[in-house]
């Protein structure tokens, strides 16, 4: 059966094949990154964001590849084609294939996240990382204290990075406390609700109903500070 299911510009998802990792950040934006046989996040070198006008799956259920078309190729280019494709949360165009890639964590580096141990279907790890696109924080970021993640989307080990980058970071997150505070407990409501439908306990409920406050109590820079990647980032 040939397998065409198409990565349309607003798609966000990640391809894993037996060479690299293809990141959609649903809006029109792709990247490639070399990976080992785990993905190991930032032990291999990040790719940089291209656009692109097409991309889609193509072979048959024992052998899946991804097809993308870059913007700016000229007329009737072929485009990148990538190795054997060994997991992806995007649809490939073939129901059986998909219902065999299994959970999305045993692909990525371990996540730091507690949160992390249980995902939502089809929802990826922080150490996805990227996958949102650059320029767009994955909010995750702030309830770990192993990863800084940049602009792009690369991910850099605390532990690894220099003091003066340690000081911009810092200085930058506690400028815009105010923002990240605001964003943090949008984010709550929406993992919320989400629980809510899936069935699932939500911790944020259930301190609530304990009586433990929340993030909206304090104030943004009261709550950065208690941060677990802000208490790292202080202490190196």
């Amino acid at each position: 059966m040939l397998v065409r299911g198409e990565v349309v510009p607003g798609s966000a998802g990640v391809v894993v094949t037996s060479r690299s990792v293809w990141t959609f950040d649903g809006h029109g934006r792709f990247r490639r990154t070399a990976r080992t046989a785990r993905t190991e996040g930032p032990s291999v070198p990040y790719g940089s964001w291209g656009d692109f006008v097409q991309a889609r799956f193509v072979g048959d259920d024992s052998a899946v590849l991804l097809s993308v078309l870059p913007s700016g190729r000229p007329p009737g280019s072929f485009g990148l084609l990538s190795s054997t494709v060994l997991w992806t949360n995007l649809g490939t165009g073939s129901e059986s294939l998909d219902a065999s890639f299994g959970p999305a964590g045993e692909w990525f580096a371990p996540s730091p996240v507690p949160s992390d141990m249980d995902l939502w279907p089809g929802e990826l790890p922080f150490t996805a990382f990227g996958q949102f696109g650059p320029d767009s924080m994955d909010l995750r970021v702030f309830d770990q204290d192993a990863y800084w993640v940049d602009r792009s989307g690369d991910p850099h080990r605390i532990e690894s990075m220099g003091r003066e980058y340690v000081e911009n970071v810092t200085r930058m997150l506690l400028e815009r406390a105010d923002e990240f505070h605001v964003a943090y407990q949008l984010r709550e409501c929406l993992q919320s609700a989400g629980d809510a439908l899936l069935g699932r306990v939500n911790g944020r409920v259930l301190a609530c109903s304990l009586g433990i406050g929340s993030v909206g109590d304090v104030s943004a820079s009261a709550w950065m500070r208690s941060t677990p990647l802000l208490r790292r980032l202080l202490a190196t």
